[in-house]
């Protein structure tokens, strides 16, 4: 079964549990960021779907995704240790 992503992440100063449950595509999306990807290739690697009729939709979701991980290894991973 395929993991259900919100277009957008939670706009919160905390862990939340979708936040927990994105953990492994967190560290994709900035692995690829890590890499240079290109975003829609790494969209369709890291969100596990093709980009189709939507891609604007895809290109918010992927950036927004994006710069919730950035912000879990910058202020979010505190709250797990």
């Amino acid at each position: 079964m395929m993991q259900e992503f919100r277009e957008y992440p939670p706009d919160s100063e905390t862990v939340t549990p979708y936040d927990r449950q994105c953990f492994k595509l967190y560290i994709m999306l900035l692995e690829a960021d890590a890499f240079g990807a290109v975003w829609d290739e790494a969209y369709e690697w890291a969100f596990g779907r093709d980009i189709g009729k939507i891609p604007e939709t895809a290109r918010c979701q992927y950036f927004a995704h994006l710069q919730r991980a950035k912000w879990m290894t910058e202020h979010g991973y505190r709250q797990l240790l």
